[in-house]
This record gives C-alpha cells, sequence and structure tokens, in this order.
C-alpha cells in the first residue's frame, strides 16, 4: 500500500483550494475589469457632453460679443452728432467726440474709436487706458490708408458690418505694450450724396471674452481659439499666442500633432506626440458673412478625465492584493484543517495494514469526511468480522484434519497385523501345491 505521506502540492485538497481561490480572485478581477470598463465608458461619454456643453456656452459668449459690437457700431453709424459732421466736414468734432467718448466709458471692453475718411486719415480717435480715457491729439493721429482692416471696411456696401482677423494691437507697426487682443469692427460712411466718407471703427479689448473662457475652461476643459492659419488666437498658456505675429512659430498643430482643420468630425480624440489622448469637440466660428473662420476646440485630457476611476481601480488592486493574501491564508488553513482530517482516516488505513489501533477517526463529522470515516469503519468492522470467522472455520478444518490423520494411522496400525497374517497364510498355501482350481484365488489374496 502507498504510503500516507503525501507532498504537500500533490494533495488533491491543496489543489482544489488553491483553484478555488484563483478562480474567485479571478473572478474578482474579471468583475473590477468590467465595472472599470463600464465607468470608463460611462466617464467618457460623460465628458464629451461636458466638452461640448463648454463649447456651446464659448460660441454663445462669442456671438453675443459680436452681436453687441454689430448693434453698437450700427448705433454709432446712424448717431445725429456723427451725420451731422459728415454733411458738414468743417462743422465742430466736440459732438462726435462726445459721443466717442461716451461710448468708451460704458463699454469696459472697447479701447479705442476712430473716425477714418476715405483716404485712411484719422480724423477723430479716442483710446482708453487702465485709468482714463482721451482724445488723441490732432498731431498724433497716423494714417491707416494701408491697413488690411480699413482697404476691406471701406469696400463693403452700406448697412454692412465689417469685422477684422483677430490678432495683437499695433501701434506704428509694432504691438502696443501692455499686449491687448483685438478684434475691430467698423461701418462704411457715406454723404449724403451716397459718397463714400470713410469709416467708423471700433476696437474691442478681447481680454474679458478669453477671461470668460477661462472660467468656463475651470471644470477640466481647455479652449483653443485657432485660426485658419493654424495659430493660436487663445490658449490656455497666453505666451503661445499668436505665434505668427510674434515670431515664436506656436501653432496647434506644433502641440498636438494634428491639423485642426483637417479634424474629420465635431467630436472625438486625438493623441499629440507624447502619445497622450484627448477628447475633442469642434466649433466652426464664422462671422463677417462667413469670411471669417475661427476653430474652437475643446479639449480634455484623458488622463485627467479617467483621474478618478484610475484611482479607484488603484486601490481596488491594493485592496485585492490584500484579499487574495487573506484568501490564500484562509485556504492554506482550511486545507491544513481539511487535510488533518483526511490524513487522520489515511492513517487509520495505513495502522490498519499494520495491526495497529484505527479508533481514532472522525466518525462523528456530518459531512463528507465523516460518511468517509465511517464507510472505513464498517468496511474495518465487516472485514474482522470475516476474519473472524475465516480464523474459526480455519480452526475447525486443522482440527478435523489432525483428527483425520490420527484415524488413519490408528487404522493404519490394526489393519497391518491382519494382513501380514493373511500374506503368511497365502505363502504357505502356495508352499503346499494347491490344486489347479486353487491357483487363482490363491493369486488374487496375495495382491
Amino acid at each position: 500500500m502507498i504510503g500516507h505521506g503525501i507532498k504537500f502540492w500533490n494533495s488533491f485538497v491543496v489543489r482544489f483550494a488553491l483553484f478555488f481561490t484563483g478562480l474567485i480572485v479571478f473572478a474578482i478581477l474579471l468583475s473590477g475589469y468590467l465595472v472599470y470598463r463600464k465607468s470608463s465608458g460611462v466617464i467618457t461619454e460623460a465628458g464629451k457632453e461636458r466638452i461640448r456643453h463648454s463649447a456651446e456656452l464659448a460660441e454663445q459668449a462669442f456671438s453675443a460679443l459680436l452681436t453687441e459690437v454689430a448693434n453698437d457700431i450700427a448705433f454709432i453709424s446712424s448717431d445725429q452728432a456723427l451725420k451731422s459732421y459728415i454733411s458738414d466736414q468743417n462743422s465742430a468734432t466736440e459732438p462726435v467726440k462726445l459721443l466717442f467718448e461716451n461710448i468708451l466709458t460704458n463699454k469696459p471692453n472697447y479701447f479705442q474709436i476712430r473716425l477714418i475718411n476715405r483716404l485712411g486719415e484719422e480724423i477723430v480717435r479716442f483710446d482708453k487706458t487702465a485709468d482714463s480715457i482721451f482724445a488723441v491729439t490732432e498731431s498724433a493721429l497716423q494714417n491707416k490708408g494701408a491697413r488690411d482692416y480699413f482697404q476691406e471696411a471701406i469696400n463693403i456696401g452700406q448697412g454692412e458690418y465689417y469685422f477684422s482677423r483677430i490678432n495683437l494691437n499695433e501701434e506704428y507697426g509694432v504691438i502696443s505694450s501692455p499686449e491687448i487682443p483685438t478684434l475691430r469692427a467698423a461701418s462704411p460712411l457715406a454723404t449724403a450724396d451716397h459718397h463714400k466718407f470713410g469709416i467708423v471703427i471700433i476696437n474691442v479689448d478681447l481680454s474679458n471674452f478669453y477671461t470668460e473662457l477661462t472660467r468656463i475652461s475651470a471644470s477640466g476643459v481647455h479652449f483653443h481659439l485657432v485660426d485658419e492659419d493654424g495659430q493660436y488666437l487663445y490658449t490656455p498658456d497666453h505666451q503661445k499666442e499668436f505665434g505668427l505675429q510674434r515670431g515664436s512659430g506656436a501653432s496647434f498643430e506644433r502641440d498636438f500633432n494634428v491639423d485642426v482643420t483637417k479634424l474629420s468630425a465635431a467630436h472625438g480624440s486625438f493623441n499629440d506626440y507624447s502619445g497622450t489622448n484627448y477628447l475633442y469637440y469642434l466649433e466652426v466660428l464664422e462671422f463677417f458673412q462667413a469670411q471669417r473662420k475661427i476653430n474652437l476646440v475643446a479639449t480634455l485630457d484623458e488622463n485627467i478625465l479617467l483621474q478618478s476611476a484610475r484611482g479607484i481601480r488603484k486601490e481596488s488592486l491594493k485592496s485585492l492584493t490584500v484579499v487574495c493574501i487573506l484568501s490564500l491564508l484562509l485556504s492554506f488553513l482550511f486545507t491544513r484543517l481539511f487535510s488533518n482530517q483526511i490524513n487522520l482516516i489515511t492513517q487509520a488505513i495505513s495502522n490498519y495494514e499494520d495491526g495497529k489501533s484505527t479508533n481514532d477517526i472522525p466518525t462523528q463529522r456530518k459531512d463528507e469526511i465523516g460518511v468517509l470515516a465511517r464507510s472505513f469503519a464498517a468496511m474495518r468492522d465487516k472485514i474482522n468480522y470475516t476474519l473472524k470467522d475465516l480464523n474459526t472455520a480455519l480452526y475447525e478444518e486443522k482440527k478435523s484434519r489432525a483428527q483425520r490423520d490420527q484415524l488413519l494411522q490408528n487404522m493404519s496400525h490394526e489393519l497391518r497385523t491382519p494382513l501380514h497374517t493373511i500374506q503368511g497364510l497365502t505363502e504357505l498355501l502356495k508352499k503346499n501345491k494347491p490344486i489347479p482350481a486353487q491357483v487363482p484365488i490363491i493369486s488374487s489374496l496375495s495382491r
């Protein structure tokens, strides 16, 4: 019989315990993965909705700004003081100056209003700084006839409103300090006989609009205003704005490895040079009769979006490690406890083989081990009873065999003497010359 000593890793109890422990751990891991995947999907969809909503808020803020500026430029171009001056250019400019001053006083986003004649010469100009509003002296007025915004605005139809490209304000060909992101809105002016007079133009400071974009993006969404040349008009890192005008070369494509004009859908995702994945929502802002297009790109770093979910996953893995260790310890303890009971039975079988006591087995248990112990005990008792019967039968057989041998021995002794006598008499008869009829009988007796 095989010895009862079994190596730990060969025990079927250990194997079952490890198998089910592994199965439980696998089930927990699979469930955790599925939950993480599902939650990540839900969070991602919520993130897409968040950037879409944020982009819509930004688009509404920009549209509201354009509407306000268009209304103001319409109001100014139709003001009676301005019309009176156009009708009589020799009249005083004081009413026009008062109008411009009032506009700058009541409009925090406007920092300059100018009246420019058809030759590009500034006639009236009001500037606003952080602490004052003032009329520029006649000697400081400039000719803007070569600037693109003047050439474009002077040639649009009456009743139309011009909006320039967004750039940094310049004075005498140099970016002004402090830097001001500027949108210019203008309306052409005509005399009573419909001859071109010039334009009235407002310089709009977009700093407050940029601040509003920053406020909206406080939830983790980042906005990027990108023009048709790919340069930033607005981005969270303000040093990268207006890369062409500043000569820095900063652009959306340079940072994200994506040409914004080639993004194929309103929303989706892309990877930058470092492999970071971004969710994005693209809104094309069109104005000035669709001649101006700005790409509003709302981005959300997927790592930031899923940071909480990944944090939970990390903590879950730590907890799972503890659970696995505890499970292994419990499995080990259970295995030891269970295998000890099995070992009692295997030890009893070994002892029974060696003729030792086999009473120390768990027959009182109500589980499978108890059933096995009771089955062994019943088998042992049955074998013992059978052996007892066999031993009794063997004893009786030996006793009967001894009696038979004694009987045969006695019978042999008793029969040997008469046979010797008969044999002697037969020899005597042969010597006495029997008659032929007696010879067969005497021969038969000899045999």
